[in-house]
């Protein structure tokens, strides 16, 4: 029997609001550097900076896992399916009022997230990140109606498990860590929070069993080496 525990970060989380947005979108739309029918990204607006909060900026995440593709207990790796979904406030783009936010959001080409500041969030000891196309990528580019962008993309995962024991095998029972942080911004500046799902018995048939659990709280803080 091979048995898994994979821990994942679960919080709650919030968005800081700010009010940088000035001059209404047929202003910006004359001289603006991206112009959409549904936003507009003002001659000012800096992809190199981060919005400016009240507060750290909050990052969230949702992670529907799909399955757990591959173990390779050699290597002491695992592979992941899921949807890596992220959102963070950007309150320097204006919204057209116009446009029909009757759901709150808009869909609009996933490849014009190249535009925006983006967070700098790295998975720790990854191997692989992929992204499967047919046509094209998939991927969803959400604007949403409070200012904040909302991406998605299908993903399959590759990281080390680092805690991979073999004392007790063939009854084994290991536990794996996935966890996200940002590269270069400490707490007060960044928070990251978020939600997972696994519906175990909607899985094909594996020949081991996973369970999901939050990361414990004292391993949801990390902090990096110094950099001076």
């Amino acid at each position: 029997m091979f048995r898994m525990n994979l821990k994942l970060p679960f919080l709650l989380a919030y968005f800081t609001v700010s009010t940088e947005v000035s001059g209404g979108y047929e202003e910006c739309t004359k001289d603006g550097i991206l112009i959409s029918d549904i936003f507009c990204l003002p001659k000012n607006y800096r992809k190199d900076v981060p919005p400016h909060t009240t507060g750290p900026l909050n990052v969230f995440f949702k992670l529907p896992v799909t399955e757990i593709s591959q173990i390779d207990d050699k290597r002491s790796q695992i592979t992941l399916r899921l949807a890596y979904k992220i959102r963070w406030p950007e309150h320097r783009m204006i919204l057209n009022d116009s446009a029909d936010w009757s759901r709150g959001e808009i869909n609009v080409r996933p490849d014009l997230i190249k535009h925006f500041w983006t967070p700098d969030i790295i998975i720790h000891d990854l191997i692989r990140f992929t992204k499967p196309e047919v046509l094209n990528e998939v991927a969803a580019l959400e604007i949403v109606s409070d200012h904040s962008i909302y991406y998605k993309v299908r993903s399959d995962i590759t990281i080390v498990c680092k805690g991979m024991v073999f004392l007790q095998y063939p009854m084994d029972k290991h536990s794996c860590f996935f966890k996200l942080s940002s590269y270069g911004y400490e707490e007060d500046k960044m928070k990251l929070s978020g939600k997972f799902s696994y519906e175990r018995y909607n899985q094909r048939t594996l020949n081991f069993h996973v369970d999901f659990k939050e990361l414990d709280l004292d391993k949801r803080t990390w902090q990096g080496s110094s950099s001076k």
